[in-house]
């Protein structure tokens, strides 16, 4: 989903907490949804809102241009839970 559909899906104190819980302002955040492509979330926003969304706004619909850091952090992460997986069962 988009960030612009998102944030008009919520309400106004829901997009304020949204900003807090990614470090950055309201407005920020509005400019990002709003702009049309022209202000871009940076990569560490962008995981911090498919986080706070819950996977609703993607990294990869925020910056479709960074797919291959999406591949190779998803990786990383699968990667990662194998291994805790692996490590809890030989506990």
């Amino acid at each position: 989903m988009k960030l612009v559909t998102y944030m008009k899906a919520i309400s106004k104190e829901e997009r304020e907490a949204l900003a807090e819980k990614c470090n950055t302002s309201y407005q920020h955040l509005l400019n990002i949804a709003y702009a049309a492509g022209n202000k871009k979330a940076s990569l560490e926003l962008s995981l911090l809102i498919d986080e706070h969304t819950e996977g609703e706004v993607s990294c990869e619909e925020l910056r479709p241009d960074l797919q291959p850091r999406w591949d190779y952090c998803q990786y990383k992460y699968m990667h990662a839970q194998n291994s805790l997986v692996a490590a809890v069962g030989t506990a």
